[in-house]
């Protein structure tokens, strides 16, 4: 099965929480997982289009591979959070 999940946080630079587990331990079990994360600063590797779009190995399963999109936000914090809802679109 194809499963999106959408969250506000960075997946790779927030601690591992249940946001990380679920998705992973259903990739674990053969789901096509893809998780769209929202960078949180300038410095996220959103950056470059290439870093964008890319499979991951798992935080917590480092056995399993997850699509992650990171839309591109032009800047961190609460602006960037405004701007998300139209940029992610393109992610979609």
């Amino acid at each position: 099965m194809k499963i999106l999940f959408i969250h506000e946080v960075d997946y790779l630079a927030k601690v591992i929480y249940e946001i990380h587990e679920f998705p992973e331990h259903l990739a674990s079990r053969g789901h096509d997982i893809t998780f769209i994360d929202f960078p949180e600063s300038l410095k996220a590797p959103n950056w470059a289009s290439s870093r964008r779009n890319r499979f991951i190995h798992g935080r917590v399963l480092p056995n399993v591979t997850l699509r992650l999109i990171s839309p591109f936000v032009p800047n961190g914090g609460i602006l960037g959070r405004l701007l998300a809802t139209v940029t992610f679109i393109p992610a979609l």
